[in-house]
């Protein structure tokens, strides 16, 4: 059966999830700071270098991860 969800939009869960649910996102302890002073979500259609719009794409569509 359908559930219904609270977010439908990446970019809005992502941002509680950083703001609101760090400890219980699954980021070591000892990033969380890091992650609050230095991670900016940016949607792909707001990214204007073709380059970096590549990147996103082959991390979108591919088993590919952002952090190594």
């Amino acid at each position: 059966s359908l559930q219904k969800r609270k977010y439908d939009d990446a970019i809005l869960f992502l941002k509680n999830l950083l703001k609101n649910n760090l400890k219980n996102s699954g980021i070591p302890k000892g990033l969380e700071k890091d992650f609050i002073t230095g991670v900016k979500i940016i949607s792909a259609n707001k990214v204007s270098n073709k380059s970096i719009k590549e990147a996103v794409a082959n991390i979108a569509v591919t088993d590919e991860t952002i952090f190594h």
